[in-house]
């Protein structure tokens, strides 16, 4: 039959035979494939139940370590009774926050819009039992396109030093492809900074001549990068210094009048302790150079500060085995590379785990009416709570995670219950309380027997009734007899 020509009835039944069918189609293969799994936090979102926390996951080392491209891959080691991973991350001086939920594979790529710094990164494997967290890893940002790198400027050594015309040839470069303005700034030693020369939208290297000098003295120089956009940030080069003079000066003399000035000597970098370090804060020392104005203190190679000083604290870095130099200034020019020290850094991850809670006594310790509340004391450092429960001598199941000190369990038969519970926070979980019990016993509500209806037997009275009938249905078979009898005698006497 066309359904054109099916009526609206027919129309209807049909459409609603439709319905049903589809719907419990849905939701039988919805629930074989964990379409129903809308939210895995719960426990078993994909559908396993287990007796223990997963395997605690390793991270490995992030590599490479200073990373330059903002892409950091990271990979570990799988654990059992797993249902999923959360990927966790922070940046140095923030707080841990997920930034991947509900990760199968045991490796993940971080490819989301980060500034240059140090990060640190954990993994957390989760099933219906709870959470257990790696140890963390950490690596620094050190992109050179991107600002905050901490090779965003670097002003060359001024030549000729010192200068007789005033005039100061600088050069300098920016290792950046973001566009960007340039400052050039000058004081007298011990002066205070000053703008002498602006640049816009310029990128790479760059030069300038000075010779708005009228004073002589020696004047240290600087570049300041500044970039716009949705976030306004400015870096500063280092530091170099140039002497204006004129013949004749006493910064060294070799009694004709012509200025000796040679470079300085090179220094020695004093051994680095202790090696491994622990903290990511590496302490540099070396010796005193006399004819040196200042020091350039270079890490794998890239300058990190310079300094008069004759130490120098390089901090934040991530583990990993770094190489240090010195090199000594002065107005002349640079010395040679000191000797080169390098240390392994191997940090410690430092975490703080909450205490176990102590459970409270439940009372009354026989509940009569199915809901049961437990309490505790709250515990320094956590953040949450996960109750768990078990029925007389069956396993203990997850359920219900809370913020507070407290929770009520309700519509509770008849049984014994255990609860015990364990505190949480960012670093991982405690250890599991105390177990208090409860004895559920419902009181027994007497039930009125049903006193069935009081059936009257009738048999006698309908034997009576039938016996009446039959004699009434007698007579008047024996009156009709009669009656025709008589009719028959009255013929035959005519």
């Amino acid at each position: 039959m066309k359904l054109s020509k099916m009526e609206k009835t027919d129309k209807r039944i049909l459409l609603a035979y439709i319905l049903v069918i589809g719907f419990v189609s849905t939701y039988f293969v919805g629930d074989y494939v964990g379409l129903w799994a809308l939210d895995p936090g719960d426990g078993g979102g994909l559908g396993s139940t287990y007796t223990s926390l997963p395997g605690t996951p390793t991270l490995n080392q992030i590599s490479p370590n200073p990373d330059t491209d903002s892409i950091i891959s990271l990979d570990w080691s799988d654990s059992l009774r797993l249902d999923y991973y959360y990927v966790w991350r922070k940046k140095s001086g923030g707080s841990w926050a997920v930034i991947k939920r509900g990760v199968i594979s045991s490796s993940f790529v971080d490819s989301s819009a980060k500034t240059n710094g140090l990060y640190y990164y954990r993994i957390e494997a989760i099933n219906n039992m709870g959470g257990v967290y790696s140890t963390y890893k950490s690596v620094r940002i050190e992109n050179p396109d991107l600002p905050g790198s901490a090779r965003e400027a670097h002003l060359n050594i001024i030549v000729p030093n010192p200068s007789y015309d005033g005039e100061i040839q600088l050069t300098w470069t920016v290792e950046s492809t973001e566009y960007h303005t340039v400052r050039v700034q000058r004081r007298l030693m011990e002066g205070s900074w000053g703008n002498v020369q602006k640049f816009g939208n310029a990128h790479g290297a760059g030069m300038w001549l000075d010779n708005t000098v009228d004073t002589f003295g020696t004047y240290e120089y600087r570049i300041r990068t500044s970039y716009g956009g949705i976030i306004v940030a400015y870096y500063w080069s280092n530091v170099q210094s140039v002497v204006i003079a004129q013949l004749g000066d006493d910064i060294g003399d070799d009694g004709g009048g012509d200025i000796i000035v040679e470079p300085p000597e090179a220094t020695t970098l004093n051994p680095i302790i202790p090696s491994p370090d622990t903290d990511g804060n590496i302490e540099l020392s070396w010796s005193s150079v006399s004819d040196a104005t200042s020091y350039e203190v270079y890490r794998d190679n890239i300058l990190r500060t310079t300094t008069t000083s004759t130490s120098y604290t390089d901090s934040d870095l991530t583990d990993g085995f770094y190489e240090y130099k010195i090199v000594c200034i002065n107005v002349e020019g640079i010395s040679d590379d000191s000797n080169i020290q390098s240390v392994t850094v191997s940090i410690l991850a430092v975490l703080v785990i909450p205490n176990a809670p102590i459970l409270n006594p439940i009372s009354p310790s026989t509940d009569i009416d199915g809901s049961i509340t437990i309490n505790w004391a709250s515990v320094s450092g956590a953040t949450s709570y996960e109750i768990y429960r078990s029925i007389s001598d069956g396993i203990f199941v997850l359920i219900q995670t809370v913020t507070l000190t407290s929770l009520t369990d309700s519509g509770l038969s008849d049984g014994t219950y255990n609860y015990k519970i364990i505190s949480k926070n960012n670093d991982g979980t405690s250890g599991f309380s105390n177990i208090q019990s409860v004895i559920v016993l419902k009181p027994v509500i007497p039930t009125v027997p049903i006193v069935p209806p009081v059936e009257t037997d009738y048999t006698i009275t309908y034997a009576l009734v039938g016996m009446l009938i039959g004699l009434l249905v007698v007579v008047a078979v024996i009156m009709v007899f009669r009656k025709r009898k008589g009719t028959s005698t009255s013929k035959r006497l005519k």
